[in-house]
């Protein structure tokens, strides 16, 4: 190719190959340029010229879907709609290109396997040709086998996944991922819903989860770098729209996760505890019926929780979860109205530099008695906007007993199976004077 060919040459944009498969649908440039323009700082701006990377176009679902979502009524409600609507179009139409743009690269990976598998087939044939003792010489002794498989580095959880129908399934495992034989819809209808994880070797480990349950608890995770499973744990179920989010984390309250598990009674529950297991708070099932249903993760080593905090709005989550926090998914104000308020926990490998007790306060008869104590209390009113009693959060650091897991209790039938596993359950109601449901926090030792 000549220098004036070179020179010639123009890059086509993904706007341009979606534009022109799609040439009745206007202005695709022009909402491109905006998306780019309205989210500058989160961890994977939209570029300009638009992009196939799946995971780049599921954030963009979710903050276009997000955005003045308090747009609701009158002509002004009406236009926003009409404008969601058309730029989440917009974005599935990225995504299909970019389905077909990876499905062309596999079929061409997959011709070139199947092209190295039958090289390999004919150069073994001709290797054991060449191989072939004369019939004088000895046959070459061969090592015996060893006794124990070579240590491998893949023993973190890199990859997590779910299947919604048998094709799904047959997908991730064609993929190398690995069942968790537990349906997520269990007992609430709707449809088979499982988790599917991969451990790899050259792939950073994941360290956190979080659970969604309405779209102002996402955006401080997209703007952390949580990758969001799009994919409804609910789904046909009715319920609350849940989606599962994981992050890879390098920094102090980071350890890596290297198993993964989930339980649909509270019998299986409470022993988990006991083996080194952690609970992801959100209820997989929230508000669907049937089943409790909760993951569980295992970490490389011991954690232990040195710090505990509570919000009563979303402005300061981006914050918590870039500071290595991890909220405990579930309100604590649930079913009472008022503000979303959520606890937030950070852990650490150091058993020195734990919590070792965690109190709640319920009036000011209870108030005064932990101050007497020497507690802390955390700052924010669980039960903020409820018009119920004062409910404080309140921690000591003095001791020799760390806290290992916390996590905060709805289902009032696996009180008695937690307190029979050695779980700490603290009577005391995070709804007092409330019509909301019974919460608890609970406390591992």
């Amino acid at each position: 190719m000549s220098k004036v060919d070179r020179k010639n040459l123009k890059a086509v944009t993904p706007v341009e190959v979606v534009q022109k498969n799609n040439c009745l649908v206007k202005n695709i440039a022009k909402i491109s340029e905006k998306w780019h323009k309205r989210w500058p700082n989160i961890e994977q701006p939209w570029p300009v010229e638009g992009t196939l990377n799946p995971d780049v176009v599921k954030t963009m679902k979710v903050l276009v879907s997000t955005y003045k979502a308090d747009q609701k009524k009158g002509k002004k409600g009406e236009e926003r709609k009409e404008k969601r609507q058309m730029e989440l179009g917009i974005l599935q139409l990225f995504e299909e290109e970019g389905q077909r743009l990876i499905k062309a690269a596999n079929e061409k990976l997959d011709q070139g396997i199947e092209e190295m598998n039958k090289n390999a087939k004919e150069t073994e044939k001709l290797m054991a040709e060449i191989n072939t003792p004369f019939s004088h010489v000895d046959a070459v002794k061969k090592p015996p086998p060893y006794e124990k498989e070579l240590p491998t580095m893949a023993n973190y959880i890199t990859s997590l996944d779910v299947s919604l129908d048998e094709a799904e399934e047959q997908l991730l495992q064609s993929k190398g991922f690995f069942k968790i034989d537990a349906d997520l819809n269990k007992g609430a209808g709707g449809k088979n819903i499982y988790l599917w994880y991969k451990k790899e070797s050259c792939s950073a480990p994941i360290t956190r989860l979080q659970v969604t349950f309405n779209n102002d608890m996402a955006v401080g995770l997209i703007n952390a770098g949580y990758t969001k499973i799009d994919k409804d744990l609910n789904a046909g179920a009715g319920g609350d729209y849940i989606y599962l989010w994981y992050f890879r984390g390098s920094g102090v309250y980071d350890t890596p996760i290297v198993g993964i598990d989930v339980t649909t009674s509270a019998e299986n529950e409470a022993q988990k505890f006991c083996h080194g297991w952690e609970r992801v708070t959100c209820d997989l099932n929230r508000k669907a019926g049937g089943n409790w249903i909760h993951v569980w993760v295992k970490r490389e080593s011991q954690t232990y929780i040195c710090d505990v905090s509570a919000t009563d709005s979303y402005g300061s989550d981006s914050d918590n979860f870039q500071d290595g926090y991890i909220r405990m998914d579930e309100d604590t104000n649930r079913d009472a109205g008022g503000s979303f308020v959520f606890i937030w926990y950070r852990q650490t490998t150091d058993s020195k530099r734990a919590l070792t007790d965690l109190q709640i306060s319920t009036n000011d008869k209870e108030y005064q008695s932990l101050q007497q104590q020497h507690y802390q209390s955390v700052s924010g009113n669980l039960n903020e906007g409820t018009g119920g009693n004062q409910v404080y959060l309140w921690y000591k650091k003095q001791g020799c007993n760390p806290i290992k897991a916390v996590t905060l209790l709805v289902n009032m039938a696996a009180v008695e199976e937690y307190e029979k596993a050695g779980v700490s359950v603290i009577k005391r109601n995070l709804n007092t004077g409330t019509d909301g449901i019974t919460e608890y926090v609970c406390v591992y030792q």
